[in-house]
């Protein structure tokens, strides 16, 4: 998509009475505080947005900007208008982490978690597609219900597992105390292999079945304390 319809609804909500575009503003800079403000510029027949950044004179157009700041910019539009139609509706995201740097993961994740518990509006009901480990560490956090594995089935269908609950004795020991330990790092777990979701292929491009993956990720990660992994953060 090339964005039109998110400049179209920016520029209806910035000419109303007591318009709510503002709100839209303040909330993009608490991600990206070099943004001063954001306007408009009629170029041939259509309107383009225009980013006023800090220590540049002239507005900068959006493909000058980075992916996130457009990315930020959305979701900022999207929160602020949530209790607008009286109902949330439904929303897809994927990949909603493309583009944005690691250390606004977790604000995108307090976004998203927020608009499903009625901060910003009627509850949403939010679905989020992410092969983003950091990402899903920080949506799905100590709440492993929030967790889905998706996969693709032999007869070319998809399925969606869902995690089982650890206090669960009837679910295999082993699993049940992966999940206790990486009870806040369920993207680190998932990425592991232990809760399926990977490509054999992936892994072995040589390899046509699951089980001719020598080097499939298997078990528990390996225990590590860097500064790289996200039960540090």
């Amino acid at each position: 998509s090339d964005g039109l319809g998110l400049v179209a609804e920016l520029r209806k909500m910035k000419d109303r009475p007591r318009s709510r575009f503002p709100a839209v503003v303040e909330r993009l800079r608490t991600c990206f505080t070099m943004i001063e403000d954001v306007g408009f510029e009629v170029v041939g027949d259509k309107v383009e947005l225009r980013f006023a950044l800090k220590g540049i004179a002239d507005p900068m157009p959006p493909e000058v900007v980075s992916d996130g700041v457009l990315l930020g910019l959305f979701f900022s539009w999207w929160l602020t208008t949530l209790d607008e139609a009286g109902t949330s509706g439904f929303t897809f995201f994927e990949d909603p982490s493309d583009g944005l740097h690691p250390y606004l993961y977790r604000q995108i994740a307090d976004w998203l978690i927020g608009a499903t518990e009625g901060r910003f509006g009627p509850h949403a009901q939010v679905v989020v597609a992410s092969h983003s480990l950091d990402f899903i560490n920080e949506v799905v956090r100590d709440r492993l219900e929030r967790l889905r594995i998706v996969e693709r089935t032999d007869e070319g269908g998809t399925s969606f597992k869902a995690l089982p609950n650890v206090d669960d004795e009837r679910q295999d020991p082993e699993l049940r105390e992966m999940l206790r330990q990486y009870r806040n790092a369920a993207g680190t777990l998932w990425y592991s292999g232990s809760l399926g979701g990977y490509e054999p292929s992936i892994a072995n491009p040589n390899a046509t079945e699951a089980g001719d993956v020598d080097d499939a990720p298997r078990g528990p990660p390996k225990e590590s304390n860097g500064e790289g992994d996200p039960r540090t953060r």
